[in-house]
């Protein structure tokens, strides 16, 4: 019997991508109390039933359309938020509503990312970068976080720059 698998058919990209999905923050982390699991966009807890009711709401008042790059009053009112802080924004030309972190990710990376760069992440990481980032042939550069007294993950400004090269492209 001829045994067939996903990899004779599919590009090389798709077998990358399903095997930078196998990664784990939590693994690599361990188990930490209050920490809420949004690795592969669905957390481990049920949504509040407001936001059940709104959608129900929304859905029923035939809010079901959309514009493919984000509803004009939310972009607006995102640039209206960074303008109290100095930053002016065009939301026409400056915002992209996404439907997901994940999306939002990849496209971001398939802007910038080109094969044999680096991007830097702060180790632990959230895991939603490893298959972009290995997808466009690029690599992931770990920049180890040290905890606080408090156990949180802190940036560590040294082992960041130990790790920048000519062929860093982003820091996460």
């Amino acid at each position: 019997m001829i045994k067939m698998g996903v990899e004779k058919f599919a590009k090389k990209e798709v077998a990358v991508l399903m095997q930078a999905a196998g990664s784990s923050t939590r693994a690599s982390v361990g188990p930490i109390e209050g920490m809420i699991n949004l690795g592969a966009g669905d957390p481990d807890f049920n949504q509040p039933e407001f936001i059940n009711k709104a959608v129900y709401e929304a859905m029923k008042a035939g809010e079901t359309h959309y514009s493919f790059t984000g509803e004009p009053d939310f972009k607006e009112a995102i640039a209206k938020y960074y303008k109290k802080y100095g930053v002016d924004i065009d939301p026409r030309t400056q915002v992209l509503i996404t439907s997901g972190g994940s999306q939002a990710i990849f496209q971001a990376f398939a802007a910038i990312l080109d094969p044999g760069d680096e991007i830097i992440v702060f180790d632990p990481a959230y895991t939603g970068y490893n298959a972009p980032i290995a997808y466009f042939g690029a690599k992931m550069v770990r920049a180890k976080q040290t905890k606080d007294k408090n156990g949180i993950f802190r940036p560590n400004f040294a082992n960041l720059e130990a790790v920048i090269t000519p062929k860093t492209k982003a820091i996460l």
